[in-house]
């Protein structure tokens, strides 16, 4: 009986647990539902980007169509903010044939232009490009004349060189994308250059300064699952306090074998180290098969010759070469 109730706790409980986390996902979704229905405004301004002559038609298709298709709770969660987006807006149509190729060409956007409140030595072009996977990260791109000071600013900030100007690629490292080009737009007009942005919220969060310097400690993932790569700033006392627990400067990266992340338990803990997706993932698996390792125990020692007969065997192997008795011929 009492293993009946006990199953039956069980059961019921986990029930009970799988109905909460269902309704809190609905409760999450209903709040984004009631958000976007409310915005009809907001998205009509950004349609007007695609369809100048008539953006209330477009925002009306588009409204409709993510209201009648979109009935999982994990896409209201993971797309909910960026529902009003122009660029999302865009996405969305092209993809599910709300608006054609032809008409979602990006129209000029008018420039803000922010100034040094000294004398502006050069003016450059500042822009953000996301990645429309993951919106938080992309490149931010700077297009501007050779200047050598400016040069050694953008090289302090890991900047290099590309086709359409001097670029940096954000990725989850070093997210999110507007707050590095908020980041780098401050900077610049600190150092007595002024900078032109298209966003509206780029402008504002370089003006306010509303941004969170990156990140500088991270863990994450290489080509090998067996490997972690550890990025820090310069630090040679922790460079070689990480070559104590087991890592190893290669190939210009510190690399630590991923059976050593124990050891690294109280380096994360101090320098707060974050890891990537990708590297909890590996982390995770690691854990789960160390802890599902198969156990070896010693099999029974194989049982020795007794002393006495060892003591024998020596004595024959000590013998001198010769005929045993039993063979010897004897004359009668």
């Amino acid at each position: 009986m009492m293993w009946h109730s006990y199953i039956r706790f069980r059961f019921l409980g986990k029930k009970k647990q799988e109905m909460a986390e269902v309704s809190r996902q609905k409760q999450e979704w209903d709040q984004e539902y009631r958000r976007f229905c409310c915005r009809a405004d907001v998205v009509e301004k950004a349609c007007a980007l695609w369809a100048p002559e008539n953006p209330g038609a477009l925002a009306r298709r588009y409204m409709a169509h993510v209201i009648q298709m979109q009935g999982d709770a994990a896409w209201w969660k993971e797309q909910g903010e960026y529902l009003d987006q122009p660029w999302f807006i865009r996405r969305y149509c092209l993809e599910h044939g709300l608006l054609l190729w032809k008409e979602a060409a990006f129209p000029p956007l008018p420039l803000r232009l922010i100034r040094p409140e000294k004398e502006c030595r050069q003016w450059v072009l500042l822009k953000a490009e996301r990645n429309l996977m993951a919106p938080d990260q992309g490149r931010v791109l700077l297009q501007c004349s050779y200047d050598q000071e400016l040069y050694g600013l953008l090289k302090k900030l890991h900047f290099h060189a590309g086709e359409q100007g001097y670029e940096f690629r954000v990725d989850e490292c070093s997210a999110p994308l507007e707050h590095r080009a908020a980041e780098l737009g401050e900077r610049l007009l600190l150092a007595g250059y002024g900078v032109s942005v298209e966003e509206r919220a780029l402008e504002k969060r370089i003006l306010s300064g509303d941004y969170t310097p990156a990140h500088g400690y991270w863990i994450k993932e290489t080509d090998s699952p067996e490997c972690l790569r550890l990025l820090y700033p310069y630090d040679p006392r922790l460079h070689r306090y990480l070559c104590m627990l087991g890592a190893r400067w290669e190939k210009k990266q510190m690399l630590l074998p991923i059976h050593c992340i124990d050891r690294l338990q109280d380096a994360i803990r101090l320098y707060d180290f974050r890891l990537t997706g990708e590297a909890k993932r590996l982390v995770a698996a690691w854990n789960s098969a160390r802890e599902s390792a198969t156990v070896y125990r010693p099999r029974r020692s194989r049982q020795c010759l007794p002393a006495q007969a060892v003591d024998r065997f020596r004595e024959m192997l000590g013998r001198a070469p010769g005929v045993l008795p039993d063979l010897e011929d004897r004359d009668e």
